[in-house]
């Protein structure tokens, strides 16, 4: 019995005489015995020893049974677990990277697509058209705000005016020290200044300036071309440029043809001398500011007026004629 229940090994001969006695399995004592008293000199006490010594195996050996298949349950779940994940993920790969349109699924998810991204669309538009009609109401809002604002300042200044004008009536504002500058302005014009008399107190001076006439060398001129309040004891002062100045009248004495500038040119030259100018006039402006009819053209102004000593001033001008391109 004890060889049937403890195997021997056979150890090979050339193993250390240490690693072969530990190899061997231990030797069997009795309850209380010894190295010197052992297991084989009590049979009963052998068989109880053995008993125990088969349980415990059997134990360890049903447990490590047990382990064994509860890892193995843990595997399977796990492995399920895992294979789930990457079935579903093969699926929408499958499903996504599609792209054979005769498949029904392929033109299926298309067509959801599409009907998503025109619902978005429609989304969108709804939102913009939204935001288009506020805008619009909006700028009507202030387009009549702004309508009524402009209708109520036209009304307020056409009241002042009006009210300004009887008050200028009523008080009889007229210009007085009307004067002429000592020079010419330019060719039959001079420079007037006048200030306005009888004004009130609390009227507006400008205003009343800009909207009180005058009448110079026998011209009415309903408004000055500028303004000038210098201060309260002064008074309001007017300006102009009146015209039909006898004094400031230039003329040309005679013309030249001179022919034509080069052959081809297409131009013609003519020539004028200025006539005597008033003294301490500015002969060279008069010169630039004084008109020429030449072949029944009227020209403003000449080109240049060069100067040309004790000959005077000339005006010269370069005329378009077709005589001249050959």
């Amino acid at each position: 019995m004890i060889n049937n229940v403890c195997p021997t090994f056979d150890l090979p001969s050339t193993l250390h005489p240490t690693m072969a006695r530990a190899a061997s399995p231990p030797p069997a004592y009795a309850y209380g015995g010894t190295e010197r008293t052992p297991i084989l000199s009590g049979i009963s006490g052998a068989g109880t020893f053995r008993a125990q010594r088969e349980y415990e195996y059997d134990s360890l050996k049903s447990s490590d049974d047990g382990d064994r298949k509860l890892t193995t349950i843990l595997i399977c779940i796990i492995a399920i677990l895992l294979l789930i994940p990457a079935g579903l993920l093969g699926a929408y790969i499958d499903r996504s990277m599609t792209v054979d349109t005769a498949d029904p699924r392929v033109r299926n998810r298309i067509l959801r697509q599409w009907e998503k991204k025109i619902k978005n669309y429609e989304h969108r538009a709804h939102e913009l058209s939204e935001e288009q009609r506020r805008m619009n109401n909006e700028y009507r809002r202030q387009e009549t705000e702004w309508q009524q604002t402009i209708k109520e300042y036209e009304e307020e200044l056409k009241g002042r005016r009006e009210r300004e004008k009887r008050e200028r009536e009523e008080a009889q504002l007229f210009w007085v020290d009307i004067h002429g500058e000592q020079h010419c302005l330019k060719n039959g014009h001079r420079k007037y200044t006048a200030r306005l008399a009888n004004l009130p107190w609390l009227m507006n001076g400008v205003e009343a300036c800009r909207a009180t006439q005058v009448t110079i060398n026998g011209i009415t001129y309903d408004s000055p071309i500028a303004c000038e309040d210098r201060g309260m004891f002064d008074g309001v002062y007017g300006h102009w440029i009146a015209g039909n100045e006898g004094a400031c009248a230039a003329y040309w004495e005679f013309t030249k043809d001179k022919g034509c500038t080069a052959q081809g040119s297409g131009l013609r030259r003519i020539e004028a001398k200025l006539g005597v100018v008033h003294a301490g006039e500015n002969a060279e402006l008069l010169c630039l500011t004084t008109p020429l009819t030449i072949y029944g053209r009227t020209y403003d102004r000449p080109m240049f007026c060069p100067y040309w000593g004790k000959y005077g001033f000339w005006g010269i001008w370069n005329i378009p004629d077709d005589n001249c391109r050959w």
